[in-house]
């Protein structure tokens, strides 16, 4: 296998947005460029250049037809837990089949290769102290996800890496016993993500992660309609209310570049053609 460059990873990306989009059109899906995509767009009009990842937002109704439509394609596929053995998120990812992606946690799907991230957006209850109960829960199964993915796990104290080992050595016997599993935890956090779907809030966000915990608690009119931005040199939908949803997430400064010393990708994988 080749590896891939950087400007072979961005151009990949792009290729897979761009079927993305003509899916979602073809098929009146909804979907709006989100988290640090949304961020490149405004502050950029393309990658973050530090940057090699492209990640979208789907209403969950959205969300879940497109995986019902998804056109029969060789190069492009369209993955989840639901239809991947092993998948390691509680969230989407598509594909492109003619490269592999090489991630350091121990169960990763060996299908998967340079990718868009899916994200649904789900109901969050009105009251700020129900949601960041609600993330904190989100959390607590993002880690033992991430435990159960990870052959061994640093902390920042010794302490903490211990308790975490612990835990990771109960839940490797829970498995050997087919108490649980890969699989059987994202659908388990696939479940929690979708707790307050059956609800009329005026509140919706991404809880299929728990990076940025409350401040993806974004009022619904802000995903009202689309707006369209530039990313390289192309027009993609953002949601209507992007302003006050990269406030929330980034601040109020989120215009301007971080220190240097911050500009740095939180990937740490490697891309291939096969």
């Amino acid at each position: 296998m080749k590896e891939m460059s950087l400007d072979e990873i961005k151009s990949c990306s792009i290729g897979i947005l761009d079927f993305i989009d003509t899916v979602c059109k073809k098929n009146q899906l909804n979907y709006y460029l989100c988290g640090g995509t949304l961020l490149g767009a405004v502050r950029h009009n393309g990658f973050i250049p530090w940057d090699d990842d492209i990640d979208i937002v789907m209403p969950r109704n959205d969300y879940e037809r497109l995986f019902e439509v998804w056109p029969a394609n060789e190069q492009f596929a369209v993955l989840c837990h639901k239809n991947t053995h092993n998948f390691p998120y509680a969230y989407g990812k598509v594909i492109d089949n003619r490269t592999v992606k090489i991630e350091p946690i121990r169960k990763s799907c060996q299908l998967i290769g340079v990718d868009v991230d899916i994200f649904p957006i789900d109901v969050l209850p009105d009251n700020d102290d129900e949601a960041s109960f609600f993330f904190k829960e989100i959390a607590k199964k993002q880690e033992q996800l991430s435990l159960q993915l990870s052959p061994y796990c640093k902390s920042h104290t010794l302490i903490r890496t211990i308790a975490k080992n612990i835990r990771l050595f109960f839940l490797r016997s829970s498995e050997l016993v087919g108490i649980t599993s890969v699989d059987k935890i994202t659908k388990q956090f696939d479940e929690l993500a979708q707790k307050y779907n059956q609800k009329e809030t005026n509140f919706c966000g991404i809880t299929t992660i728990s990076h940025y915990g409350i401040r993806e608690k974004n009022p619904n009119t802000n995903y009202n309609s689309a707006v369209y931005v530039t990313f390289e040199n192309k027009q993609y939908p953002a949601p209507c209310g992007y302003v006050d949803i990269l406030t929330r997430l980034y601040g109020k400064e989120h215009m301007q570049l971080p220190p240097v010393e911050q500009r740095q990708t939180h990937h740490s994988y490697k891309a291939y053609w096969k």
